[in-house]
């Protein structure tokens, strides 16, 4: 983290707006020390490199001058207005979140918002046409701008395991209230590509401690921390990919073959690992390792919906449901593994940024895997492949879908799906006649794979693919097909001998999955 402090800030808006020119930024201020502005020229250019390679910021909002007495300051919302543009100009990326500091400053009693409002839109409207050559219609208060709903962007029960509790900032609602509809207003009305992406109250120090006296409020400053981490139009698209990518990488690695037992699940304690390895060999890391590690459940999400991942469900098996059609054209034998029951422990990181929600919730996948075809496997994980994934993923219109481009990818694609759909019709038609051990997780392990590579295929249409959200897939029965309860007789009899948690349905064939 980088703070630009207010001066600062104010020094560079002049900085810019004279064009460079240090005599005029002199001329401006009381400091005339000739060794505070001996370096001063080098330190604003470095502060603008600086302001240009930010991808996230939080802007302070002085609410005990914004609203002196209660009454909003036109002067201090032309400054504000004035920080925002010259922001707006510099900043490398768009995401910005207010803080609202000093609440208790603003005597609540006093706050009109109907008459801030409109003292607003006139401030606002004079602005626009003064310093923007902009023409602005102002609007009328909307109701919102009554109503304050804070967002539960953290998990407050694990942060006050931390630091205490969190101070109930509920007599300053009207004035977030009105702040967050106007800072809604006032972004895009102006032109400014700046995205709000949230709105929080903050303080820094204790309520009631005062001068030399005045203690810090930890829990306030730990949730304003974890809030700029997880805020966000949050996740941005670029770092969702860096994400995947280490995700899918730390899968590559992790992957062995002890005997007969292929270990492929990657957990979110698997990437932890894997971080802390590659701090340790000095290797290159975009993001902190609590940035990674709180956006799991997104970047799972993403990568299992384009096809890229599989989710494990109990006793390492894929979570999948394969269909077998029999004798009755309207009736299938659904088999699936039963969702994995992940082991309730306590961890040795506490993530405060972790979204409100029960601790029985079950938000996110437990384990990912890529495909278990070897063939499958090194097509997926090669450099050219990633390097496709990840670039498509930087995309927001990407997030349901990835779609290979390169000939030769599409063809070695096609050629897998081809070979894999082909063992998995022999499969069925030779294990089941046998009855060799270990068959029906082979079966569902081929069909995880089956699904994931007529995801991934060409000819599939990337806005409306089959059974994406329930991963099905659908075989016949080969050669002469039995009624449903004699394909279901037998696969429990199979499941029971391998000793394996698979559900045996029988079901009509479009009914859909639970």
């Amino acid at each position: 983290f980088t703070e630009l402090g207010g001066d600062h800030l104010d020094r560079l808006v002049k900085f810019v707006t004279s064009n460079h020119d240090m005599e005029m930024l002199k001329k401006s201020e009381a400091i005339q020390d000739e060794a505070f502005w001996k370096d001063m020229h080098e330190v604003l250019l470095g502060s603008l490199r600086l302001l240009k390679d930010t991808t996230r910021s939080a802007f302070f909002l002085n609410c005990s001058t914004l609203f002196l007495g209660g009454m909003l300051q036109r002067q201090a919302l032309r400054q504000t207005l004035r920080k925002l543009r010259f922001l707006n100009q510099v900043l490398g990326g768009r995401e910005i979140l207010f803080y609202c500091a000093r609440t208790d400053g603003v005597p609540m009693g006093s706050f009109d918002p109907k008459r801030s409002w409109d003292e607003a839109m006139m401030e606002l409207i004079s602005f626009a046409k003064e310093e923007c050559s902009r023409e602005l219609q102002g609007v009328m208060m909307p109701q919102s701008a009554l109503h304050w709903q804070s967002e539960k962007v953290l998990d407050e029960t694990a942060l006050k395991e931390v630091v205490g509790d969190v101070p109930d900032e509920g007599q300053s609602a009207p004035l977030l209230a009105w702040l967050h509809a106007f800072l809604l207003f006032l972004l895009p009305s102006l032109g400014f590509r700046l995205q709000l992406v949230g709105l929080a109250p903050v303080r820094n120090y204790k309520e009631g401690s005062k001068g030399s006296s005045r203690q810090l409020c930890a829990a306030s400053v730990v949730r304003n921390v974890g809030t700029l981490l997880q805020r966000g139009c949050a996740m941005g698209d670029l770092a969702l990919a860096q994400v995947a990518e280490l995700l899918l990488r730390c899968a590559s690695e992790r992957r062995r073959l002890e005997g007969d037992t292929l270990h492929c699940w990657v957990t979110r304690q698997d990437l932890a690992t894997h971080l802390e390895e590659c701090e340790a060999e000095q290797q290159a890391v975009p993001l902190p390792e609590v940035s990674a590690l709180s956006s799991w459940p997104k970047v799972t999400g993403v990568l299992l919906r384009a096809g890229i991942c599989t989710e494990m469900a109990d006793g390492g098996l894929p979570k999948v449901a394969l269909d077998l059609h029999g004798v009755q054209a309207d009736a299938v034998v659904r088999l699936r593994a039963a969702l994995h029951q992940p082991e309730v422990r306590s961890s040795d990181v506490l993530f405060v940024t972790r979204t409100s929600k029960s601790v029985e919730e079950r938000d996110h996948c437990e384990a990912v895997g890529l495909p278990f075809d070897a063939e499958f496997f090194k097509l997926l994980t090669s450099e050219a492949a990633l390097h496709a994934i990840t670039t498509q993923l930087s995309f927001s219109q990407h997030k349901d879908g990835v779609r290979f481009q390169s000939p030769e990818t599409l063809r070695q694609l096609d050629g897998i799906r081809a070979r894999l759909r082909q063992e998995l019709q022999d499969l069925l038609r030779a294990g089941l006649t046998s009855g060799t051990p270990g068959v029906l997780g082979r079966l569902l392990r081929g069909a995880s794979d089956v699904w994931q590579a007529e995801l991934l295929a060409e000819d599939q249409d990337p806005q409306d693919p089959p059974e994406r959200a329930c991963k099905r897939l659908c075989l016949p029965w080969p050669v002469v097909r039995p009624p449903a309860e004699e394909i279901a007789t037998q696969m429990r009899l199979l499941s029971q001998q391998d000793g394996l948690n698979v559900l045996v349905e029988i079901c009509q064939a479009d009914e859909p999955m639970e």
